[in-house]
């Protein structure tokens, strides 16, 4: 998994074509000070990511981490089940699903 698609469901650029979902995002290419803190300059890009593709996942792990790893399938569905919190973050007020639209 890539960070290209840390997008929410609820995002109105994402769509799915059966094969991959597609989405418009804000990207900086540039920044104000010396730290990067603020963006001084964002330009839309297109992005996209693979229904369909595999994750590496730990097969066996102990107490110092994860001893063998493997491959497995990672199928990401197009209907997202979302969960409102309350104001700390810690209850679940309420769960919806969201379905993403196919593109046009």
């Amino acid at each position: 998994q890539n960070d290209s698609l840390r997008i929410s469901p609820l995002d109105k650029t994402l769509c799915h074509d059966g094969k991959k979902f597609h989405a418009i995002k804000d990207q900086c290419i540039a920044f104000s000070g010396k730290e990067e803190s603020g963006c001084s300059k964002q330009i839309e890009v297109a992005i996209q990511q693979p229904i369909y593709s595999k994750k590496d996942v730990c097969l066996d792990s102990n107490s110092r981490g994860c001893k063998k790893w493997g491959v497995e399938p990672f199928i990401q569905s197009p209907i997202r089940i979302m969960q409102q919190m309350d104001h700390r973050g810690i209850r679940v007020l309420d769960e919806f699903e969201v379905i993403v639209p196919h593109c046009r």
